[in-house]
């Protein structure tokens, strides 16, 4: 009990940053007399200074402060004495907010010594952690002897759960005081979740995997406390039969009976990943409903095609991953439950022009269905165009996934794998037993969960892990990066353009003599030798003070030229033997990559002369994009 004391004592000073406390303002809180409260400060006067703090004691009471933050945060925030400032978490009101709406009613006192904050502090905040509640539709009333509690809907109180349950996830003695439960345990309702999505052929993202997770363990949270779901009688819900079946297992995991509301609710959250044989709620049953949302998909398209002037018409994998996206979106929009986009802003400064093909789908929603979507939603569709965009030029890296726990699970490393990594298209899916089917000339690169052995194929391998960890995506993409610059830029070089061991007396010989090769053959155009002429006058490019790189862009198929030299020749302040020509498509999105990869890979004496012994050039490609 001291030590519990000392802890709260120590945290209402730290938390009222710099500003004394009396002795009377921390009795009250603490419920005991002055006199207790001095002794626990003398202790704690005598051996603060092996803890990294010091509590100065004056006529206006005492204040603490931290004279050493490494250690204060090793041996007080977070171990010797089990303090979680919320510093470190989001701000107090919305710890506070949260407190309020999990607990049927709360008093002053009991917010504070739960959440060890001073009174004082809690009367500042709870004006904050009103208007928190008040984005929610939610009132927070007051009586006496009774104190605080929440006025509002339960859908309402649950939004707000989902949105702040990270703040008491993050701070783990909250956790365990109040849901009566170790994070270990919660993590275990996580596993859970994903093997009952994957035996139901439901696929999500990691981000929508955490979001579910949240949203059935609060569900399960309010039934047990018998806070429920009420439906109007004249609301419609659109389900999908494997959505359904998987609800029904989560609530026999947790052996949970509930209404009929409840199995509603928690299915239009989780949402799916069909646009067929849904299902409607009539009464008190399910009943299949044959409308289809992909005939408003194709009137999306057609809007896009004369606005935008893009025609996506053949593009049924936009189509219907745009119809999917909606389905599983609806659900969520019924009971008023919207996704956060972590990379919104990203996606509007970065995919202009696929966000406005996302406005139009808007747009033409909030006119049939009187649908409004979010403008987190909207950014999720732009990405289903930015993808699209990608796949129609023809710039993306071809994956095949192997993995030895079959298809389900080589689905669920396919979705986090087109989550995480961009300019790729995972093509198949397929367990380890299949791999004499496979045929390697469909794809760029193999990725498999089990040991397989590089010599049984031509293509790259790599073994990655079966949770996907952040290693392995790098190493994903640091091979898509060679792989896609190989295979949009030094392939695309004809073998005439390929000059080796020849002589030049300067930069300008070799230059004209390329350019003029390359005129005639039709690969460049005037305008861009004038282009390459300006930049290289502007600043010379060199590498390693041995490799000339004289660039520009282009529309249409990237092109390059390569020239090795018997003798070096003087390039700006270097001497080189290598030149790289290159004329290339930004579409493409290899121009951040080019250049890095021919400087790490030209860094050595012993690359340098490999390439100039390259006899052809297969060979050259194959020592530079190593």
């Amino acid at each position: 009990m001291a030590v519990d004391r000392k802890k709260l004592i120590i945290n209402t000073l730290y938390e009222n940053d710099g500003n004394f406390v009396t002795s009377q303002e921390l009795a009250e809180l603490l419920g005991t007399s002055t006199r207790t409260i001095k002794r626990y400060l003398k202790e704690l006067l005598s051996d603060n200074d092996d803890f990294g703090y010091r509590i100065v004691s004056s006529n206006k009471g005492y204040i603490l402060t931290v004279i050493n933050e490494d250690i204060f945060n090793n041996k007080v925030i977070g171990k010797e004495l089990g303090i979680c400032s919320n510093r470190e978490q989001s701000s107090r009101p919305d710890i506070i907010a949260i407190f309020l709406v999990l607990n049927e009613n709360i008093t002053m006192d009991e917010l504070s010594e739960r959440l060890y904050i001073s009174k004082s502090t809690i009367s500042k905040e709870i004006l904050y952690s009103k208007k928190i509640l008040k984005k929610y539709n939610l009132k927070l009333k007051n009586k006496p002897y009774y104190g605080y509690f929440v006025e509002g809907s339960e859908r309402d109180k649950r939004k707000l759960i989902y949105a702040y349950l990270e703040n008491i996830i993050n701070n783990k003695r909250l956790f365990q005081e109040y849901f009566y439960m170790r994070l270990e345990e919660f993590e275990s309702v996580k596993e859970k979740v994903i093997s009952i999505l994957m035996n139901n052929n439901i696929y999500k993202s990691d981000n929508y995997i955490e979001y579910i997770t949240k949203v059935v363990f609060v569900n399960m949270e309010r039934i047990k406390s018998n806070n429920l779901i009420i439906l109007e009688n004249q609301e419609i819900f659109t389900l999908d039969k494997n959505t359904i079946t998987a609800v029904k297992e989560i609530f026999s995991y947790f052996n949970m009976d509930s209404p009929m509301e409840e199995y509603i609710y928690l299915s239009s959250l989780l949402g799916n990943s069909y646009y067929n044989n849904s299902l409607y709620l009539s009464g008190e049953r399910l009943e299949v409903n044959n409308e289809s949302i992909i005939d408003l998909m194709f009137i999306c398209i057609e809007k896009i095609k004369d606005v935008m002037k893009i025609d996506y018409t053949d593009d049924l994998h936009l189509i219907n991953g745009l119809a999917s996206h909606i389905h599983s979106s609806l659900g969520r929009y019924s009971m008023g439950v919207e996704l956060d986009n972590p990379i919104l802003e990203m996606i509007k400064s970065k995919y202009i022009e696929s966000y406005n093909c996302a406005l139009i789908c808007r747009d033409i929603l909030l006119q049939k269905m009187k649908v409004s979507l979010s403008e987190d939603d909207i950014g999720f569709i732009a990405l289903h165009f930015a993808a699209a965009n990608e796949r129609n030029f023809g710039y993306l890296i071809k994956i095949c996934v192997i993995c030895e726990n079959g298809i389900g699970f080589s689905q669920l490393v396919k979705s986090k794998l087109e989550e995480k990594l961009s300019g790729v298209e995972i093509v198949h899916t397929v367990p380890s037993y299949m791999l004499s089917a496979i045929n390697e000339d469909k794809y760029d690169l193999l990725v498999s969960t089990t040991n397989l052995t590089n010599t049984l194929f031509k293509k790259p391998l790599v073994k990655i892990r079966h949770d996907l960890i952040e290693d392995d995506i790098n190493k994903i993409k640091d091979i898509v990066n060679k792989i896609k610059v190989r295979k949009y830029y030094f392939n695309k070089i004809p073998k005439d353009l390929f000059f080796n061991k020849v002589r030049f007396n300067n930069k300008e010989e070799l230059l004209d003599c390329v350019f003029r090769h390359m005129l005639e053959k039709g690969y460049i155009t005037d305008n861009q030798i004038v282009d390459i002429m300006r930049r290289e006058e502007l600043s010379e490019t060199i590498i390693n003070n041995n490799v000339g790189l004289p660039h520009c862009i282009k529309n249409g198929e990237s092109i390059g030229a390569i020239v090795t030299l018997e003798k070096p020749i003087k390039w700006g302040n270097g001497e080189v033997r290598v030149v790289i020509i290159s004329c290339i498509n930004p579409k493409i999105g290899i121009e951040r990559i080019l250049f890095p990869l021919i400087n790490r890979n030209t860094a050595s004496e012993e690359k340098i002369n490999k390439l100039i012994e390259a006899n052809s050039l297969e060979e050259f490609v194959n020592v530079i994009s190593q």
